[in-house]
């Protein structure tokens, strides 16, 4: 197929049944890979990546681009020439990404830690959940689940935290202004974070999560939406948990309700916790997303 035709094939999508996935696969892709995928799907964007995300190429490069992501595809049989100008996706990764692209919800996980950082997408489908990062530039790395047993593990791999830590404690209220305020000062004033956090929480609380948040060893920041994500089009996420770990010990900061306009209008909870804690009361805030997953794979097909 000409370059300069590379992106006019006429594509068929894959007939027949709704997709399934097996119980875990995992799949990688170069980012216009990713684009040529999207485009051969009709699916204009998943969190994550969209059919336009080639930068500032030109035409012409962008059609050698998508040129050189077909040969690729094909030479892996990802896609399937039906024709000289037609082609069919393989029908799990059709179903991963269509997965990206009609979420029930959405999940953003961002992790901090002496490894580095990460950021994971999961979407969560009634026939798969799936998850997506990018552990080097320009590659896209797509792990799908079909049970909620295989994501609850990986889950908990993600989700461990290390450090010390003050036990389990109660749960106090926060209002969202006055963690704002104590965030925007953590970092540089160490008393002042402290006062601000004392006006509504335990001068025993206070004094550890400014201190944590001061010196904080690993962060993990959990948001959650119903329905798909748009980066162009940002909106409020239906729930939010943040875990600290440092000096003052480990701490999770959550959302205690969603509210009608979002969790940033929502009061937070503020707990010590430890890492089997924290971990859980992610899980928790899941539960909604992972009871979307169909456990009847023959009623999905």
């Amino acid at each position: 197929m000409p370059a300069d035709e590379a992106c006019f094939v006429v594509w068929r999508r894959s007939p027949g049944k709704k997709p399934t996935m097996p119980d875990a696969v995992l799949l990688r892709f170069a980012q216009q890979e990713v684009v040529y995928l999207l485009r051969a799907l009709q699916i204009p964007a998943i969190a994550g990546a969209n059919a336009a995300s080639l930068g500032k190429l030109d035409a012409d490069h962008i059609a050698l681009a998508m040129a050189d992501a077909d040969r690729a595809l094909r030479a892996r049989e990802v896609v399937h020439a039906d024709g000289p100008d037609a082609r069919q996706v393989d029908p799990v990764v059709a179903g991963l990404l269509r997965a990206g692209a009609g979420a029930q919800y959405t999940a953003l996980l961002d992790s901090q830690n002496a490894k580095g950082t990460r950021r994971l997408v999961y979407t969560f489908a009634d026939y798969a959940i799936v998850e997506h990062d990018q552990p080097e530039p320009g590659v896209h790395q797509f792990v799908a689940f079909a049970t909620i047993e295989d994501t609850s593990k990986r889950l908990s791999a993600l989700l461990a935290m290390e450090g010390a830590t003050p036990g389990a404690g109660e749960a106090r209220r926060l209002s969202p202004p006055r963690w704002d305020a104590a965030r925007a000062v953590s970092e540089k004033d160490l008393a002042r974070t402290q006062q601000i956090l004392a006006e509504e929480l335990p001068s025993t609380t206070a004094d550890g999560l400014a201190s944590t948040l001061a010196h904080a060893t690993a962060q993990l920041h959990v948001a959650l939406w119903r329905g798909t994500v748009d980066e162009t089009q940002p909106r409020e996420p239906h729930a939010t948990l943040a875990a600290f770990a440092g000096a003052g010990g480990l701490f999770v900061v959550a959302s205690a309700a969603s509210g009608a306009t979002g969790a940033s209008t929502a009061p937070l909870d503020v707990l010590p916790a430890t890492p089997e804690l924290a971990a859980r009361r992610v899980r928790e805030m899941l539960k909604p997303a992972l009871a979307v997953l169909r456990t009847d794979r023959a009623a999905a097909q």
